[in-house]
């Protein structure tokens, strides 16, 4: 379904983007040959767009639109019906001549925070075209324009055909630069060759059908200005176009509207030649120029008004609870997902001494240790064993003191506890990995934020600045200050997340908690919160949100969102497997082994207990992600009796 609607997307932007911003960069080439055959004028034109696209392709590996979609991320989850909508837009607005700004309507609503940043480029691109325009054709008008409108009916200089194709070949390649993420913003923002192939076709049979139509309704504009069939006067205006768009280019890779600039400059143009010739008349002109803004504001309106009202539309079509994702719920695991697990083999229980047994550390991994601890319990009731979980950072302090045998922790050891492990013990720790967590970063379940990157959440939770949703999240939700919720500073959850998002220290407004289910109830009680906890802690009131490394990455969920159920555990968890989803990390129990010696007979039942089918199927009903075969093998390794701890474990 998301593929169906990217293509489908793809298809409109093109061929409503090609009818509306393409012509206008084009039309004084396409008025100024007028009586040149339309399939030259195509041959030429996209002759220069497969330079630029393969240019693109090529350089920027595999991204077509030369980065200006940098702040653009693909939405998490897939496409909607909401972001096809403008181009449809785009085509009734292109029927009544109206040169909107595809760049509003089409890149709004995918990144709404950038808004304000287009609209300032965007106006800036107008003033500057508007007063390059009146700069150039006030030292030019009295000489060159008139010239040109003296001699009309003469045939121009040969040389001008070489100029004038020239100076479009640089226009077109320029403004191909600026718009093609327009257009591209709905296909991976890296394409592969299929894609690129299947782009390419659909680019160069659209506009054999504009070209053949002369343009279409927008070229009606380009036609009614003073000289633009000229040859040489179109050559001058494509050339100062061309020079302003390399000029913006380079100022920042923000999108901005190439159609604001392109009536800037006529306007300015136009202005200029009336001063000074007096035809049309300044009246005239400026009716003209005041007729084409309204027009460009009525577009802005529109697209403001989209992005706005389609949100609330969707909202009350889907559900904003839903709009996350359209890949099924991952459902309960059963049986087969664990069969390829080696079982638990324990000694029986007549057999089995009387015995006490300590853990300590991780809260996150207090469910899990629990619901272990009763099924062990089933197992050797004999064993009596105490769990205390004040986080990661409690549990090397808690084995150094003698008050716990196994430490939990959600996180690797730090060089401090491992130098206070082997100051107490002398020996390096043994430390067996028994399943993985895909940290959660989680949103009130009305909010339809669909994803994040890492970079976006270190501003969210490091920045000493107050955010606003608005940022992140299309109206009508509440564009209201960000609330962070998260775990406090003994939590191995804590560390791990300010390690993965890059950051030093968390917002000293930040929420703390004891345990993860408060950061989940305070997220839950909030639309205006965020916080991060353990996947296994979510409930009603929130939604795990998608993540990604940064902004060109792929945004993921903790589960494979085209196979969330599948029996096979790689391809079920197949982005926490292969680290696509950024915020995974492993569980781990950690035990002292002394040197030469076994471990006593509770600690090894219940570390092998851990790492078997059994205490793996433990593990997913815990809401956690459990060992492959591969690493259960390497586990069990490092559970045989000769097996001697070492650094890199």
């Amino acid at each position: 379904m998301t593929e169906a609607l990217a293509i489908t997307g793809f298809l409109l932007a093109a061929y409503s983007i090609v009818a509306n911003d393409a012509i206008q960069t084009l039309g004084t080439f396409l008025s100024s040959n007028a009586k040149r055959p339309w399939w030259v004028l195509w041959a030429f034109a996209c002759t220069v767009l497969m330079i630029v696209f393969v240019y693109g392709w090529l350089s920027n590996d595999g991204d077509v639109a030369f980065g200006r979609l940098s702040k653009f991320p693909e939405p998490a989850g897939g496409l909607t019906w909401l972001h096809i909508i403008p181009p449809l837009v785009i085509l009734g607005l292109t029927r009544f001549g109206i040169p909107v700004s595809t760049t509003f309507l089409v890149l709004s609503v995918f990144a709404p925070g950038n808004m304000t940043s287009m609209l300032t480029k965007s106006m800036l691109g107008y003033l500057v075209s508007f007063f390059v325009a009146i700069g150039v054709y006030v030292l030019i008008t009295k000489s060159f324009e008139r010239k040109v409108r003296d001699s009309a009916d003469a045939p121009p200089a040969k040389y001008w055909i070489g100029l004038q194709w020239i100076s479009t070949a640089f226009l077109w390649s320029q403004w191909l630069m600026h718009d093609l993420a327009n257009i591209f913003v709905y296909l991976p923002r890296k394409l592969d060759s299929s894609y690129f192939f299947f782009a390419a076709i659909v680019m160069l049979v659209l506009h054999a059908y504009i070209f053949s139509r002369r343009g279409g309704e927008i070229q009606k504009i380009v036609n009614s200005k003073t000289n633009t069939s000229d040859i040489r006067s179109a050559t001058i205006v494509d050339l100062i176009y061309g020079m302003i768009l390399v000029i913006f280019k380079e100022y920042s890779n923000m999108p901005m509207s190439t159609t604001w600039v392109f009536l800037g400059l006529l306007a300015g143009r136009e202005t200029a030649i009336s001063l000074l010739l007096k035809a049309p008349p300044l009246k005239q002109t400026t009716g003209i120029i005041f007729k084409d803004a309204s027009k460009a504001a009525i577009g802005l309106a529109i697209s403001a008004l989209l992005a706005f009202v389609l949100p609330m539309f969707f909202s009350s079509a889907v559900g904003t609870a839903d709009a996350s994702s359209d890949v099924e719920s991952v459902t309960a695991p059963d049986g087969e997902s664990l069969a390829q697990l080696a079982p638990f083999q324990g000694t029986d229980a007549a057999d089995f001494p009387q015995a006490n047994l300590h853990l300590a550390g991780s809260d996150t991994m207090r469910p899990l240790a629990k619901a272990w601890i009763e099924q062990f319990n089933t197992l050797y009731p004999q064993v009596a064993i105490d769990l205390r979980s004040e986080g990661s950072a409690s549990a090397i302090k808690a084995m150094a003191s003698g008050q716990a045998e196994i430490g939990l922790m959600s996180r690797p050891m730090n060089r401090e506890e491992l130098n206070q492990f082997r100051g107490k013990f002398d020996t390096h720790p043994l430390v067996i990995r028994v399943g993985l967590d895909a940290l959660a970063v989680y949103v009130h379940r009305d909010n339809p934020l669909r994803g994040l990157t890492l970079p976006q959440l270190r501003e969210i939770f490091a920045k000493k600045q107050s955010i606003e949703w608005k940022k992140f999240v299309l109206p009508p939700f509440p564009s209201t200050p960000i609330e962070t919720h998260g775990r406090n500073e003994l939590s191995g959850t804590r560390q791990y997340f300010m390690d993965t998002i890059g950051t030093d220290g968390l917002r000293s407004d930040i929420q703390t908690y004891d345990h993860s289910e408060g950061v989940v109830q305070a997220v839950g009680e909030s639309i205006s919160a965020i916080g991060y906890a353990g996947l296994n802690f979510t409930n009603d009131s929130v939604r795990p949100i998608a993540i990604a490394q940064k902004e060109h990455d792929p945004y993921s969920h903790y589960y494979n969102e085209k196979h969330p159920n599948a029996t096979s555990l790689q391809r079920r968890f197949a982005p926490v497997y292969s680290g696509q989803y950024p915020l995974a990390r492993y569980l781990y129990l950690i035990v002292h082994k002394p040197n030469g010696e076994t471990l006593s007979p509770q600690i090894a039942a219940f570390l092998n207990y851990a790492i078997s089918r059994e205490g793996q199927a433990v593990v997913m009903q815990s809401g956690l992600i459990p060992l492959d075969t591969e690493l259960q093998s390497i586990q069990a390794i490092r559970l045989q009796s000769n097996y001697v701890p070492r650094l890199q474990d």
